[in-house]
């Protein structure tokens, strides 16, 4: 999943580098990441909406 942004994105929840965004773009196949990126309020890249939301609106999605 990609996200769009700038700079370094810190996790709060584990005091840790989350990732850096390179040419603006950060991506990541943690579904964990994912879904706090999301909360965060960065921008889902073009045409991956879709799979973030039914991740968050459905649960963790882990074990589906």
């Amino acid at each position: 999943m990609k996200f769009k942004g700038a700079g370094l994105v810190w996790n709060p929840e584990t005091n840790t580098l989350l990732g850096k965004f390179e040419d603006g773009v950060l991506e990541t196949k943690d579904k964990k990441e994912q879904k706090l990126l999301k909360k965060l309020g960065f921008e889902v890249c073009e045409g991956e909406e879709k799979e973030v939301e039914e991740e968050i609106e459905g649960g963790e999605g882990e074990g589906k």
